[in-house]
């Protein structure tokens, strides 16, 4: 049973079911429903895609996963719902009162969006999770009571930023230089430089109080550069031969 509630999810709702009659181990429908999608732009989102020039993709927080989970009648507050997105990029919330959030990670394109893939966990209940639209709500019946773990540390998704100058023989680079930028397991974004000068989006984590982001590899031509970024706003220069 899939409750509809606004004209949106309608399409949602079409997208989804498409999506497993084509490959079935996506979604089990009588655990997963979806039941409310708003259009909005999260606070924490690190670009405005009206900026973005053509041909530039830019990973963003612009939305948010917000979810109910239960066992019958039963309160599961206290399990872990664990994100794993594409990429590497992990999320892992405690229940409480039912309910659990994640940000929605995409590729903003010049207005247009790609929601990046999520892996989501709840006790032995696990699905691949990918759709369109910028806020998604979940209603998960869980086919297994869950076992409740007080010890694992909450971990959320960071979001920061790289960039720098990029110089040949000592001279910054034309306008409309394309930069490629790859997060984790290959997330891509396409940046082009202004004045010499490019930014895009890293991911991370806290989690205990620690931070760390994922490796990010950064492509002008034909070559390359890799870090681990050690802080939310990393600079790194690139001087081309």
């Amino acid at each position: 049973m899939i409750s509809i509630k606004r004209l949106g999810i309608a399409v949602i709702s079409l997208l989804l079911l498409t999506s497993c009659i084509a490959n079935p181990t996506l979604l089990d429908n009588s655990a997963l429903l979806p039941v409310g999608v708003e259009q909005q732009v999260a606070a924490g989102s690190t670009s405005n895609a009206d900026e973005l020039r053509p041909g530039e993709c830019i990973l963003s927080n612009v939305g948010m996963v917000t979810g109910k989970a239960s066992f019958q009648d039963k309160s599961i507050d206290g399990t872990f719902a664990n994100f794993i997105y594409d990429g590497g990029a992990m999320q892992v919330i405690q229940i409480r009162n039912g309910e659990f959030s994640a940000p929605l990670i995409a590729r903003r394109c010049d207005g247009a969006f790609d929601p990046v893939g999520f892996q989501l966990t709840i006790g032995e209940w696990r699905e691949y999770i990918k759709l369109t639209g910028t806020d998604l709500e979940l209603v998960i019946q869980l086919p297994s009571e869950p076992v409740v773990v007080s010890d694992i540390p909450e971990q959320e998704v960071l979001f920061g930023t790289i960039s720098g100058m990029i110089r040949r023989r000592g001279q910054p680079v034309p306008d409309d230089t394309e930069v490629q930028i790859y997060i984790g397991g290959g997330l891509q974004q396409t940046v082009s430089t202004r004045a010499g000068h490019y930014m895009a989006t890293t991911l991370g984590s806290l989690s205990g109080g620690t931070v760390s982001y994922l490796p990010t590899s950064i492509k002008v031509g034909t070559e390359e550069v890799r870090i681990v970024a050690s802080m939310n706003n990393a600079v790194q220069d690139i001087n081309l031969p």
